[in-house]
């Protein structure tokens, strides 16, 4: 018997709600299909002052929101206590057990605390995108020691919690569903994908400032970020470079199916890029695409990416350089990502994970 307890939203509702990240619930999705737990507590996202409604279609998730008090100040955190509450209470009640936590956000952590310190309850954490320096991080490492065992999407976070619990490494999930790539060996050439978070840490203006000088190539940009006005001054100057918003799910699929090539720039000179979990490298990966990463991934075989450093030289000579491989070089990456992907992340070697650190995840 095993419980989630996610922020959780329908896949096709994250685009409307501010501050969600599509990647992280993708993953959620994936999980709770590959691990088919008994019960889901999904929580809303706290900067939402009202309910929402949300319909889940999946009657294992159980929608856990409060506002019977203004959003504001304390009562906000007196709001998100009864939700706590509300979560220890129904596990109690159904006596469930094996309870995982996706993150362990200061949303949820009242809810930890009572299940693991106070009731003995077997708690586990998957851990997604975690920056150490943050406050809120440190009090979570803390707790996570604490818990019965961390399953962590980077190899990194398994070295600051050291051995006192079990810590397993899988660096995404693979949903069959997402994969829209056709099967002919056409390759689409001078077309190349940015998509995500649109911010400096990520990478767009270092992508910005290279295909403004290769006015050859394409760019294809999605998503939303602090650079938006950035990117469409840069639209507006070089006709090469396109934004297409910020895209549902089954847009971004479509644009996604549109080009063989994309980046996912990371400046791992800034602390948190070294937390992060190449979700979107695993979706293009089972896609075939090409990808270049300013990041080397232990989680991820060297020879399926390429890599370079995250800088504008190397970038633009990348580009140029895995625009012009051979057909046959191509088509031979992209069936070695997608066998590699597949047999690394698959659902059935989640719920092969997860059952093995249950069993061994210490009382």
């Amino acid at each position: 018997m095993s419980v989630f307890v996610a922020q959780l939203f329908p896949k096709d509702k994250v685009k409307d709600i501010k501050g969600a990240s599509q990647a992280g619930i993708n993953f959620c999705h994936g999980f709770i299909d590959a691990i088919q737990p008994d019960t889901v507590y999904a929580y809303q996202i706290n900067s939402e002052g009202k309910k929402l409604q949300l319909d889940f279609q999946n009657k294992r998730i159980e929608y856990i929101c409060f506002r019977g008090f203004p959003h504001k100040s304390i009562f906000k955190a007196l709001n998100v206590v009864i939700e706590n509450i509300t979560i220890v209470r129904e596990i109690i009640r159904k006596k469930e057990n094996n309870i995982w936590f996706y993150n362990l956000t200061p949303q949820v952590i009242l809810a930890f605390i009572i299940l693991k310190i106070l009731l003995r309850k077997k708690c586990f954490i998957l851990v997604a995108d975690f920056t150490p320096e943050l406050f809120r991080n440190k009090i979570a490492l803390k707790l996570m020691k604490l818990s019965n065992g961390v399953i962590s999407l980077t190899p990194e976070l398994k070295k600051l919690i050291g051995n006192g619990i079990p810590v397993l490494v899988k660096a995404g999930i693979i949903d069959e569903s997402h994969i829209v790539t056709k099967t002919n060996t056409e390759v689409i050439r001078n077309k190349f994908l940015f998509s995500g978070s649109l911010s400096k840490y990520t990478g767009i203006e270092l992508a910005l400032d290279v295909f403004a000088q290769l006015p050859e190539m394409e760019l294809f940009i999605s998503g939303t970020g602090q650079s938006i006005d950035v990117i469409k001054e840069y639209c507006e100057k070089y006709p090469n470079i396109h934004y297409c918003g910020y895209l549902d799910f089954k847009e971004y699929l479509s644009l996604l199916d549109s080009v063989d090539f994309v980046l996912s720039l990371r400046d791992i000179s800034l602390g948190k890029n070294n937390y992060n979990f190449p979700s979107k490298i695993v979706e293009y990966l089972i896609n075939k695409k090409i990808v270049i990463s300013t990041k080397q991934y232990e989680t991820l075989d060297n020879d399926i990416y390429f890599y370079c450093d995250y800088e504008l030289t190397d970038l633009k000579e990348k580009v140029l350089f895995v625009n012009h491989l051979p057909n046959d070089k191509i088509n031979l990456i992209r069936d070695d990502a997608q066998k590699f992907a597949m047999n690394s992340f698959s659902k059935r070697s989640w719920k092969e994970k997860v059952h093995e650190i249950e069993n061994i995840g210490k009382i």
